[in-house]
């Protein structure tokens, strides 16, 4: 278990709190070994610091680390970047993302913040009031109605996976397949045919009735209307658009007004163009 605080021992250094885990680890073949989790946390460099010099982010990675080595049949991690920055968050959830695969432990990931959900989960539950409301897939729930109780009207959207079909180096690009399309994100640095998770918000996604030319927004997907709710005590609605097959495939949402959809004339089943204005991405794990 980890907390939003580390609740590190400030009378230890960092591999004295390690250390007490492991000698107190739960029984039983394949626990996770002291060296394979410093390396794995990047904690050479901190062994010798005192509790009290390490920053948020160096705390709660030599917390991890130390709830790894108790050795424990799953690993719960409530809220555990709370308390963080944006640079502390961005620089830890890479170090996250890798323990389930690297160690076989499942992980229960507890966040209030849509962003940390898309780039770690697998898998979502989502409780409102006490109540689940929606679970499944990230990329399946994260795109309902109910995902709006974790990320807000202002932040609601999907997630997409993808593939990196290739860099465009003169301009600091990677090209990502998206359902049998092109997108292209800002360099990430992996191979050719790595998988890829993007998350476009609603807000970012603007409609078209064809391919827009002389315009910067460079992402202009060929999608198919799903469906259009609108928000009759509002001045917004919300189209559901399909970029595969219409129910099975990769989807976007887009947030725009209800006079844009009177003046396109939006129905279901209508083919038109969504131009992504930004996406979020995060390599693959």
């Amino acid at each position: 278990y980890v907390f939003q605080d580390a609740r590190l021992f400030a009378h230890r250094k960092v591999a004295g709190n390690l250390r007490y885990a492991l000698d107190r680890a739960r029984p039983g073949t394949g626990a996770p070994g002291f060296q394979d989790v410093v390396a794995a946390l990047d904690l050479v460099p901190l062994l010798g610091r005192h509790v009290g010099s390490l920053s948020g982010g160096e705390r709660q990675r030599v917390a991890i680390a130390r709830a790894l080595l108790a050795n424990p049949r799953l690993l719960l991690l409530d809220e555990p970047l709370a308390a963080l920055d944006l640079k502390r968050k961005a620089e830890l959830l890479p170090y996250i993302r890798q323990l389930p695969a690297r160690f076989g432990i499942p992980l229960i990931y507890v966040s209030h913040a849509v962003e940390e959900v898309a780039q770690l989960a697998d898998r979502v539950l989502i409780l409102a009031d006490g109540r689940v409301v929606a679970r499944g897939e990230v990329h399946e729930v994260l795109e309902r109605p109910e995902a709006e109780a974790i990320s807000g009207h202002f932040d609601a959207g999907v997630v997409l996976n993808g593939s990196v079909m290739g860099q465009v180096p003169e301009y600091a690009l990677t090209e990502i397949a998206v359902a049998e399309q092109r997108m292209a994100v800002p360099r990430i640095e992996v191979a050719v045919g790595s998988p890829v998770r993007l998350r476009v918000r609603a807000r970012d996604v603007a409609i078209a009735l064809q391919r827009i030319e002389g315009v910067s927004i460079r992402n202009q997907l060929a999608v198919t209307v799903l469906r259009v709710a609108e928000d009759s005590a509002g001045s917004n609605a919300e189209v559901l658009l399909a970029l595969g097959p219409e129910e099975g495939g990769a989807h976007l949402r887009a947030r725009i007004t209800r006079e844009a959809v009177a003046t396109l004339g939006l129905a279901a089943r209508q083919r038109v163009w969504a131009l992504v204005k930004s996406v979020s991405f995060e390599p693959p794990r």
